[in-house]
């Protein structure tokens, strides 16, 4: 899946299972929700995927790639993750320049 969306948070890189692995939680909104409202998402990125978030900034606008997971747990619970493995700066869409009031017809 491929999501756009500005920038709204980035959480501190946390150590897990005592040093072993490294993981990072950084959040992203657009206005693809129902009937146009804000839409929040969270991704995870795992282990050596947490440089990829270093060259952005909150409020930059960005594409994430990323899989869903979902994990069992004891008790009949389940938790689903959306973990990211490619974000890139998103493509900015430029409008065409107004025309300067001259007739492009040439007749």
């Amino acid at each position: 899946m491929q999501v756009t969306g500005q920038l709204t948070a980035i959480h501190e890189i946390e150590s897990i299972q005592d040093g072993k692995y490294q993981k990072q939680m950084f959040a992203i909104t657009n206005q693809d929700g129902y009937e146009g409202r804000e839409a929040v998402y969270a991704f995870e990125l795992f282990g050596d995927k947490t440089s990829l978030l270093s060259k952005f900034s909150e409020g930059d606008t960005i594409t994430v790639s990323a899989n869903i997971e979902c994990r069992y747990w004891k008790d009949n619970k389940y938790f689903t993750t959306l973990k990211a493995w490619k974000i890139e700066a998103a493509a900015v869409e430029q409008s065409e320049p107004a025309e300067s009031g001259a007739d492009p017809l040439p007749f």
